[in-house]
């Protein structure tokens, strides 16, 4: 992969003060997958939609440096290396049918989206962008954090097919206010992990239950509803709730809904509670809600960068 035509991203790069001579030539940012590669208009990974999203924001802030740089995003469809699981494959599945013409662009590097590629790269006037970027970049998420929420929605929203609103009130005031009356969505992230009992301490490992609890009977403000997400079966969530949040109005999303209309619903409330998650983060990112946590890894790194994620010691 080592030629004259390539050339990977560096620490020189992201901290080159000169940006806009770097990317001024190129006409591209083609997004590309750590753990996967492009079939013809699928495309073949397991990897989230917050993870997704995530090397998107990081492409609209290359696109500071270059207004006329295009996109050419994930194509909606994905499949997933255990085809026999088709509820897998549809729960993965990012942004269900919304071809556009930028897909069908992306079908002219063909031959090169062909393959796996673990960093992003350079190659003639495109940058490939690969979701590795998050890890390549020490700054990604500061990067991401300056982006204007505004300039954010006008680029994002038909890459994400659905429409959504940004909050104004974002701080802990919202759920300290008696008087005010509140949605609140819990996400709870467990089937792709195991889950421990003791909360997170290691990376990528679920919320404890007990602690999500404690964060949620902090809240001063009625509840009006309890929106709960989570990839396993409700009569399993049920069970682990074991009562505990019965005094509160509960609504729990349907487990077979994929990673878009999660997130799609998820974006709507006041306050979210989050999982060690890139989808739960995600909802807070773009819609500017205030995201609560108790000892959780990925919204630890990002609590500095990101005023409305706050840390609930429980």
């Amino acid at each position: 992969m080592a030629s004259k035509n390539y050339l990977y991203f560096s620490n020189k790069i992201f901290n080159n003060k000169s940006k806009k001579k770097i990317y001024n030539d190129k006409k591209n940012i083609i997004l590309t997958i750590s753990d996967g590669y492009d079939l013809p208009f699928l495309q073949y990974t397991q990897l989230g939609v917050g993870n997704l999203i995530f090397t998107y924001l990081y492409a609209l802030h290359l696109k500071i440096y270059n207004k006329n740089l295009k996109i050419l995003p994930f194509y909606p469809i994905r499949i997933i290396p255990i085809i026999k699981d088709i509820k897998y494959w549809y729960l993965r599945s990012s942004f269900e049918f919304n071809y556009n013409l930028n897909h069908i662009k992306r079908f002219l590097h063909f031959k090169l989206l062909f393959k796996t590629f673990d960093n992003s790269f350079f190659h003639k006037k495109n940058i490939f962008l690969n979701t590795n970027i998050i890890n390549e970049d020490n700054k990604s998420f500061r990067k991401i954090s300056k982006l204007n929420l505004s300039y954010i929605k006008k680029n994002i929203t038909s890459f994400l097919n659905f429409n959504y609103q940004i909050k104004k009130n974002n701080k802990l005031n919202i759920i300290k206010d008696k008087n005010k009356n509140i949605s609140v969505g819990l996400h709870l992230r467990r089937g792709d992990f195991f889950l421990n009992k003791k909360s997170s301490s290691t990376f990528n490992a679920s919320p404890d239950i007990n602690s999500q609890i404690k964060i949620i009977t902090k809240i001063k403000s009625k509840i009006n509803i309890i929106n709960i997400y989570s990839d396993q079966p409700n009569t399993k969530t049920l069970a682990e709730l074991n009562g505990r949040l019965n005094d509160y109005n509960l609504k729990l999303h349907p487990a077979n809904s994929n990673g878009s209309k999660v997130l799609e619903d998820m974006i709507k409330n006041d306050v979210i509670i989050l999982s060690n998650s890139t989808l739960s983060v995600i909802s807070c990112i773009l819609s500017n809600q205030l995201a609560l946590f108790n000892n959780q890894i990925l919204p630890r790194k990002l609590k500095k960068y990101f005023k409305n994620i706050k840390e609930i010691k429980c």
